[in-house]
């Protein structure tokens, strides 16, 4: 198996316009932004629904509202998940 080094996979323009294809798709794919909401997992989630939001708003120009979903673990959930 062969090691890859690190190196950059997308310039800044190039995460912009794949956002901005992202969401002209969602809103194509759901007729409008009317019903949408958008939900990001925090850490990196977060700042990606916005940004999302972001472009709609400039599609639309309807405010999609975004959620925050946190789901870290804390101890009185670990007996939900580990016997």
């Amino acid at each position: 198996m062969r090691i890859v080094e690190k190196g950059q996979l997308m310039s800044a323009e190039e995460i912009d316009r794949t956002l901005q294809r992202l969401a002209h798709e969602i809103v194509e794919k759901s007729g409008g932004t009317k019903h949408l909401a958008l939900i990001g997992i925090v850490r990196r989630g977060v700042p990606l629904a916005q940004r999302i939001a972001q472009a709609m708003r400039g599609i639309d120009g309807v405010d999609v509202p975004v959620g925050v979903l946190d789901i870290t673990l804390y101890r009185d959930d670990l007996s939900k998940v580990a016997p």
